[in-house]
C-alpha cells in the first residue's frame, strides 16, 4: 500500500464549469491533502479563463483550469 506524504496535494474532485456572463466551459481540478480534514481546507477562489469572472471551490490550494471551450458572447 502507497501512502502520501502529509501536505502532498491530490486530486479531490473535478468538475466542469459553464461561465454565465461569457458562455466558456473549463474544467476546475480542485487538490485536497491526504490528512485533511474539511475545517482545514479553505476558501479558494478562481477566474473564467476567458472573461475573468470570479468563482470558489474548497481546497488546500488554488484549482487547476483548463479551458474547454471558448465563451461564446463578444461582451
Amino acid at each position: 500500500m502507497t501512502t502520501l506524504p502529509i501536505g502532498t496535494p491530490y486530486e479531490k474532485g473535478r468538475y466542469k464549469e459553464t461561465c454565465g456572463p461569457c458562455g466558456a466551459v473549463f474544467e476546475v481540478v480542485v487538490f485536497g491533502g491526504p490528512m485533511a480534514k474539511a475545517q482545514s481546507e479553505n476558501p479558494q477562489d478562481y477566474n473564467c479563463p476567458e472573461c475573468g469572472k470570479l468563482y470558489y471551490s474548497r481546497g488546500l490550494h488554488a484549482p487547476r483550469i483548463t479551458l474547454l471551450s471558448p465563451r461564446t458572447t463578444h461582451s
